[in-house]
């Protein structure tokens, strides 16, 4: 039987175990949870989720991690201010992440149609001060309006009269309007050949292929019955013209929706997506996910499809949220699946190795949302102002120091306590000279151990889809 004196001693050094375990895990934050249309980028080596719809209760609405990055270990993830001030939007409804790009000078633009900013350096948010005609409102207003960043600029197509492939009833609209983000000056332009604007397919997906082309890949039609695509168009900057494109090689064997693009090294890639698994632009009877990751090189104009069932990292077939990328790694958190249920996890793909992997390594990159080239600068500028918080829902600095100093009080004097308890029971009323210098040091080596264990808490990730 142990003694008093063993059984209090392992008691002290738990309770210091704990102490040192809170002062650890301290902040911790669950991550981001079950969500979809969220915002995601990396800047500065840190991934950064911002809303979303369908956010699980007690999950943050914004939080981050630091890379480096593993899939199959407990993250850290840290909480950011949901305090978002009053002048630039209401907490009390949807906000939308559109259209989640982050500028020259670090600042992530969100949203929907009343934009603001998040000063990614500054850890503030700050009103855009836009000037030059802001055309969202009518925007708002139209069906189908497509944006797309585009070398420190925003492009916003203008959308469709209403829904539907008929172009009597529902004709597109030929201007264009662009978001500077330096000057955050906004100016309009028109497309030069109206009857080549594509057409008005459901969640198609646009990206700047770096070459002076805006691509645009899949989409869908809804009514009256279910069509996907696989065709491919693509825009010119220069001419302000549209075209389609026809891939020399290869074909896409079904169409597809809801798809993230990724441009690396002049290749389109094509994740994941809805499907109604038959040939493109033929009538379907189901709509489900898929599991692809497809390719579109723009070079060899040529198009290759890759079945990723059996990788070993894989994530199921889902609709991902937009994800972050730096350098050859695509981050995807959260997204939905089969039945619009959100998807809980992280994925990380590698564009050199073409394959799913299980971390993200950090890098000398200044990286920005679907485009690892773009630099960054300082973050201040004359067009943007940073705003104070609403006094509620941030951090309150002062309730948790005085929370984590008044749990730091109690567990010292419980360990103080029973040290002094497992004195008492091995020598008498009055503990000898010697007795505290040897459970002192005792204490010491076990606090010293270099096989000591820390333990950190578990990080949860998770997927749902974006609102739209």
């Amino acid at each position: 039987m142990p003694s008093p004196g063993l059984s209090n001693f392992s008691m002290a050094t738990t309770a210091l175990f704990l102490f040192s375990c809170f002062l650890t895990c301290w902040g911790a934050s669950l991550g981001p949870g079950p969500r979809q249309l969220s915002c995601n980028v990396v800047y500065n080596n840190t991934l950064y989720v911002w809303g979303g719809a369908q956010v699980a209760p007690g999950y943050p609405n914004f939080t981050s991690t630091t890379l480096p990055l593993s899939t199959t270990d407990p993250t850290v993830w840290t909480d950011l201010s949901w305090d978002i001030p009053v002048i630039l939007a209401d907490k009390t409804k949807d906000i939308l992440a559109d259209p989640c790009v982050v500028s020259p000078s670090g600042i992530l633009v969100v949203g929907g149609t009343n934009l603001f900013g998040f000063d990614l350096n500054a850890k503030v948010y700050v009103s855009l001060n836009l000037t030059g005609g802001n055309p969202l409102t009518t925007l708002a207003t139209r069906h189908n309006v497509r944006n797309v960043a585009v070398e420190g600029s925003i492009y916003y197509f203008g959308g469709y009269a209403d829904v539907g492939l008929n172009v009597t009833t529902s004709p597109p609209h030929p201007e264009l309007f662009i978001l500077n983000m330096t000057t955050w000056n906004w100016k309009s332009d028109s497309v030069a050949n109206t009857e080549m604007i594509p057409p008005n397919y459901e969640e198609a997906s646009v990206i700047y292929g770096d070459n002076g082309f805006i691509y645009m890949i899949g989409g869908a039609s809804y009514t009256p019955i279910i069509y996907y695509f696989s065709d491919i168009y693509k825009y010119n900057i220069g001419t302000r013209t549209w075209a389609a494109v026809t891939p020399s090689f290869g074909g896409w064997t079904t169409g597809m929706d809801n798809s993230r693009l990724v441009k690396y090294n002049g290749t389109i890639y094509v994740f994941h997506g809805g499907s109604d698994f038959v040939t493109s632009g033929q009538p379907g009877n189901r709509t489900a996910m898929v599991n692809l990751t497809r390719a579109y090189d723009i070079q060899l104009n040529r198009v290759s499809q890759q079945d990723i069932s059996l990788s070993q990292y894989a994530p199921n077939a889902s609709v991902f949220n937009k994800p972050g990328v730096i350098g050859d790694a695509v981050i995807f958190i959260s997204g939905i699946k089969d039945g619009q249920s959100a998807v809980n996890g992280t994925w990380a793909y590698n564009l050199t190795l073409n394959d799913w992997t299980n971390s993200v390594a950090a890098g000398p990159y200044l990286p920005s949302l679907f485009d690892p080239s773009n630099s960054t600068s300082s973050s201040s500028t004359p067009s943007t102002t940073p705003l104070p918080s609403n006094g509620a829902g941030g951090p309150n600095i002062g309730v948790i120091l005085g929370l984590v100093i008044a749990v730091i009080v109690v567990i010292a004097a419980l360990a103080f306590f029973l040290v002094r308890r497992s004195w008492r029971r091995n020598s008498g009323s009055t503990p000898h000279l010697q007795k505290p210098d040897i459970i002192s040091l005792k204490l010491d080596d076990y606090l010293h151990k270099p096989n000591l264990t820390s333990h950190e808490p578990d990080g949860v990730t998770d997927t749902t889809k974006p609102q739209v």
